[in-house]
């Protein structure tokens, strides 16, 4: 598979199941980092091992969408962590 994505860092929000997660694994099998932000822990945790075990590098942010401030924090946290967002997906149910 191609690797488009190598040494990016992408945010996917609503990528602990379903449309979100199918896009994060794509990114990360084309070589992104990922940054899952959901605010169903539990899937996180179970999304986060999946692609651990196909060896995507994967960060999780636990925050609901529909609040602003938590989501502030989620991103500051992964630019604190990573440095950057190269690739922002934002999934709309």
């Amino acid at each position: 598979m191609e690797r488009r994505f190598a040494q990016q860092v992408a945010l996917v929000t609503g990528g602990a199941q379903g449309l979100g997660y199918g896009i994060a694994r794509r990114l990360g099998r084309e070589g992104a980092t990922l940054a899952l932000l959901d605010h169903h822990a539990e899937q996180l945790g179970r999304a986060r091992q999946a692609l651990t075990e196909e060896g995507i590098a994967v960060d999780v942010l636990e925050a609901d969408v529909s609040h602003r401030a938590a989501v502030h924090r989620a991103v500051e946290a992964l630019h604190e962590s990573r440095g950057r967002i190269d690739v922002p997906w934002r999934w709309n149910r």
